[in-house]
Parts: structure tokens; C-alpha cells; sequence
């Protein structure tokens, strides 16, 4: 059975693995966020699974091997190189680095340290960094860190990365295993999946969990309300809600948050490249190769462009998929027609303030230690426990 993507050829070192199953559109429910985003039954609800990388043949399909090949020359067609997943992600990281997808953060995080961030924390920290993002991502847990061992009076017992791509996992892993020589785990999981009612963490003992959120990866939580569900700020205050049920002890959370919301500063934070484009659109190879879309010589890169868009009513940019061709879509429900300027939002950043933030913490059971925010600057980390008279460990007010 042949990859749809390259993956790592290395094997990962067992030290750092703790389950790193390949995560698969299949198993992580792409279809019906693939067919609810396409019908604007639902919104956000595919970002994570851009990220992935290596989906399995469909079960049965015997030309798997010409599918990759046409899904490799469509790719290198249209982009000169094949471009999805993670990888597309990671060069649009490079290429953009100069809008702030990662400056942003290690700024705040820079202020946050400065003012006081680490004194706030437990004695004895076990560090979960949820949504890694691998190597373009490791720069904000390393400052973290070196932050934490450099005061003196605190001790990281263990580093466990988390993400939905096992890759961006073990990398992170392995980085700070390397860099800190301190026992460090990965975990291939989505915390976001609303079938799972714990992560598979560590058993921790004598020291107190703290949970990294850097990069807004809660704020890139769905919304599902277009059909009665929860929305944004409803689905982030559940998976937090999920984490404080699974700790008899009261964990910890250091959340990044961007609360930029001027629609001339986003446009030329997510103005259109070859690499983010390629990221935004990764649904359709995928959707190709698992048979969402039925039809094989499907281009959707000849019907589709990457689009944005600032909601102030939602605060949230809004990256979509718009229609630049009157079309069917042939899908495995039918053909979905779609016309020209139709557009269906892939992906929700929300631009959350801190009046919002504290909302989401309390449904959830938490409330603001302390909140790290330099005047005049969009980028800003919230530090929060459990609520008044919710058992912590070695809390320090």
C-alpha cells in the first residue's frame, strides 16, 4: 500500500513515543466534515485535519497506486512540488514568518516571563503541550522551559507533546528531549474529537499538570451552531472542560491568544500564498483519495481559490474555499452543485479578548491567575486554574 504523502523515514525513537498511531481521515471523521463544510452545514470543523498527511487507501482499492500518482502530478501541476498536510503548512510557517504566526507568540511570551509568568506556577510541572505544530512550533515550549529551569524554584518532571499529526508529535518530543535531556513523551491524538473522553497522558505523580495552548489552537475551535450545535466559544469551554474532569487534581492552562481585529492587519496576516492556498484547500487531495469525491480526475485547484474573510459579529477570520468555476462536486452523497462565488469556510481563527476568554474559562470550571498582555499589542497569554475552592496542587496566588 503506497503513502499519499512523504512521512518520515526515520524510525522514531521508542523512548519518546507513548502511542503514536497513525491518526487517518477515516478514523478521525473527515467525511462528515468534509460533506457538512461543503454543504455550510458547519464551519471550522476541517482544520485539523488539514494538518494530516499520510491517509490509507480506501479498503478494496486496488489502484491505489495510480490514485497517489494522479493526486502527485495534480499537486506538482498546480503547485511545483507536492504540497499538502503538514508540509504545506511548514513552508507557508517559512515563507510567512515575517506576519507573525510564530513572532507573535515568543513576543508575548517574551512580556509574559518578564512580568512575573513563572512565579505564578507549581513547584513540580508535568508540561502538555496540546496542538505542537513539530519543528515550527518547538521555539515556544523551549522558551518556556529555559523560562522555568532558569528561576531556580521550579522542576519539570516531564514534557508530553500532543497532536493530531503524529509527525509534529515526535518532533517536538525529540527536541526537547534533546535540548533539556528531560523524560519526554508524544501522543498522537486529537483532543478536539467529541468521542474521546480523556487523553491518554502519563499517570503523573507529585506534580501538577500544566496544559501549553500556543498558536490559538483553541481558537481554532468549530462551529457547528449553522445546524443546532455548539459554536465556537461553546466547543473550546467543552475540551477544556474534558481536560479539568480527567485530573483529580485541578490542572493548570497557559493559553496564547491574538485579539487583533483589524481587518487591514489580518489581510496581510493571512493574505493568499502558494503554500497557505495549498494548505487551505489539502481537503480535496484528501477527499479524492479516500473516494469522498468519486471521480478521480477531480482538479479542484481548477475550481476552487483560497479566500478570507473577517467576521466582526464572530470575531474570527474566516479561511474558505471559494468557487471560482459553476460546478458539481461528485461526492459519494451525490453530485453537490456549487456556482461561482460560493464559499464555504475550512477554517475558524478566532480573535477572542481577554472579556471572552474568561467567559469560555469559567463554563469550563477554571479562572484567570493572571493574564500577560504588553499595551498596544494584539498577542497576549492567559494563565488560569482551577475555580475558587476546586482542589490544586501547589498553586501559588
Amino acid at each position: 500500500m503506497g503513502e499519499f504523502f512523504p512521512s518520515i523515514n526515520q524510525t522514531p525513537p521508542r523512548d519518546i513515543v507513548r502511542d503514536v498511531k497513525l491518526i487517518t481521515p477515516e478514523s478521525a471523521g473527515f467525511r462528515e466534515a468534509f460533506m457538512g463544510t461543503l454543504r455550510n452545514r458547519e464551519e471550522g470543523s476541517l482544520t485539523r485535519y488539514l494538518f494530516l498527511e499520510s491517509p490509507p487507501a480506501p479498503a478494496g482499492d486496488k489502484q491505489d497506486g495510480e490514485t497517489d500518482q494522479d493526486i502527485y502530478a495534480m499537486l506538482t501541476r498546480h503547485f511545483g512540488k507536492i504540497l499538502c498536510g503538514g508540509y504545506a503548512w511548514d513552508e507557508m510557517i517559512e515563507h510567512t514568518r515575517s506576519y507573525d504566526f510564530i513572532d507573535g507568540d515568543l513576543r508575548a511570551l517574551d512580556y509574559a516571563v518578564e512580568n512575573g509568568l513563572i512565579s505564578y506556577l507549581p513547584s513540580n510541572i508535568h508540561l502538555i503541550e496540546c496542538g505542537t505544530g513539530g519543528k515550527s512550533g518547538v521555539e515556544k515550549p523551549i522558551k518556556t522551559i529555559e523560562a522555568i529551569l532558569q528561576s531556580g524554584n521550579h522542576a519539570i518532571t516531564g514534557y508530553t507533546g500532543i497532536d493530531i499529526l503524529s509527525r509534529y508529535a515526535i518532533e517536538s518530543a525529540k527536541a526537547i528531549r534533546d535540548k533539556f535531556n528531560i523524560h519526554a513523551t508524544s501522543i498522537a491524538f486529537d483532543f478536539m474529537t467529541m468521542s474521546a473522553d480523556k487523553i491518554p497522558i502519563p499517570v503523573m505523580k507529585d506534580s501538577a499538570p500544566l496544559y501549553l495552548f500556543y498558536g490559538g489552537t483553541l481558537a481554532n475551535a468549530p462551529d457547528y451552531s449553522l445546524s443546532g450545535g455548539k459554536n465556537g466559544m461553546q466547543n473550546a469551554a467543552m475540551y477544556l472542560t474534558k481536560i479539568s474532569r480527567q485530573h483529580s487534581v485541578g490542572p493548570h492552562l497557559l493559553i496564547a491568544y491574538d485579539a487583533e481585529t483589524s481587518p487591514g492587519i489580518l489581510s496581510a496576516k493571512y493574505q493568499r500564498t502558494v503554500e497557505f492556498e495549498a494548505f487551505v484547500l489539502g481537503e480535496f487531495p484528501i477527499a479524492i483519495h479516500g473516494n469522498d469525491i468519486t471521480d478521480r480526475s477531480y482538479d479542484p485547484f481548477q475550481y476552487w481559490k483560497m479566500g478570507m474573510r473577517y467576521d466582526p459579529e464572530a470575531k474570527a477570520v474566516k479561511l474558505c474555499a471559494v468557487c471560482t468555476k459553476d460546478h458539481d462536486v461528485p461526492t459519494f452523497e451525490g453530485n453537490v452543485p456549487v456556482r461561482k462565488g460560493y464559499s464555504k469556510t475550512n477554517i475558524l481563527s478566532y480573535k477572542w479578548n481577554e472579556t471572552i476568554w474568561k467567559t469560555i474559562l469559567e463554563q469550563a470550571g477554571f479562572e484567570p491567575t493572571k493574564i500577560f498582555r504588553k499595551k498596544n499589542s494584539p498577542y497576549g497569554f492567559i494563565l488560569a486554574g482551577p475555580k475558587s475552592g476546586q482542589q490544586s496542587l501547589d498553586f501559588r496566588p
